[in-house]
């Protein structure tokens, strides 16, 4: 069990901003922890301000625990750091773990607008790489437009590849207008015209 998922089980059972008297040995069994690995664990969620820890020694004393961040915080970035770690079916899951904190949630989405979409960097050699980063939960099996029979392949194919059409803008439910894609002109019974430089590559995936 990672750090994050311990404090989340804490919170749900100690709740937050609120001092509770207990032994490490009352931690160990929550936690389902050796008594060195959950004084390791103290340690570490100290470290991260995520927990006052006020130790008292002897037989039968009692220590106070204080947990100091919520558990919406510690949600929303366990599931960020799954993601780059492009475990990304574990933080859709998480996702519906938690999907009733509106407070978790807006993070995630705040997030999520900055990490998907197209993003241009610089390489080791200082040459363009475009990155398209799409949220999926369905496995492709396909991006040739030939061959996809899945929507998620649809939906990749149509960020990838350019028709020869595009939708023009609908004025009305009943009318859309065609304009040119790739081909520099369209005429009525079906024939598309494509510029000099264009070129058609087939790439197996």
């Amino acid at each position: 069990m990672k750090l994050h998922q311990q404090y989340l089980l804490l919170h749900r059972h100690y709740g937050h901003h609120t001092e509770h008297e207990l032994t490490l040995a009352d931690l160990a069994e929550l936690l389902n922890c050796t008594h060195r690995n959950t004084l390791t664990i103290v340690k570490k969620m100290v470290a991260h301000d995520w927990i006052r820890w006020v130790s008292q020694r002897g037989r039968g004393r009692r220590s106070s625990l204080t947990l100091l961040v919520p558990a919406d915080q510690i949600a929303a970035e366990y599931m960020m750091q799954a993601m780059n770690r492009r475990e990304l079916q574990e933080a859709a899951e998480q996702v519906s773990a938690f999907s009733s904190s509106t407070i978790m949630q807006d993070h995630l989405n705040q997030w999520l607008l900055g990490y998907s979409g197209h993003h241009t960097e610089a390489g080791t050699n200082n040459e363009q790489i475009d990155t398209l980063r799409l949220p999926l939960r369905q496995q492709l099996h396909a991006l040739d437009p030939l061959y996809i029979n899945l929507l998620a392949e649809s939906f990749v194919t149509s960020h990838v590849f350019d028709g020869l059409v595009q939708r023009g803008e609908q004025e009305r439910f009943s009318h859309v207008s065609l304009i040119p894609g790739m081909s520099v002109q369209t005429e009525r019974h079906g024939s598309f015209i494509c510029g000099k430089v264009l070129l058609f590559t087939m790439v197996s995936c």
